[in-house]
């Protein structure tokens, strides 16, 4: 996992990802914490997909980041597995509910 935090990506919107992730990145998804995720109580930070289908994205709770980052990183789950969890509220929380 690798943290940056810069000015610049300020009010980046997600269709625009791909325009500044390096093009040998490794990784397969980002999570942001954008107006949303910092405004919210909750903090749902979403989470974007950057390998399969660039753009596709869902929101989780702090506390779950760590199980999503595990399954999407060892590909337990694949990114639309986790993402279908997460339809209807678009928020995956404890244990892999969604509220």
């Amino acid at each position: 996992m690798e943290l940056v935090s810069e000015g610049e990506y300020e009010g980046l919107v997600v269709g625009r990802i791909g325009d500044v992730v390096p093009h040998d990145w490794d990784h397969l998804f980002v999570f942001l914490a954008d107006h949303q995720a910092l405004s919210d109580p909750e903090r749902p930070v979403l989470c974007v997909d950057l390998c399969d289908e660039p753009g596709r994205s869902f929101r989780v709770i702090p506390s779950e980041m760590w199980g999503i980052a595990n399954n999407l990183s060892i590909a337990n789950m694949g990114f639309e597995s986790v993402r279908s969890i997460s339809i209807g509220s678009d928020i995956i929380k404890v244990g892999g509910q969604v509220d």
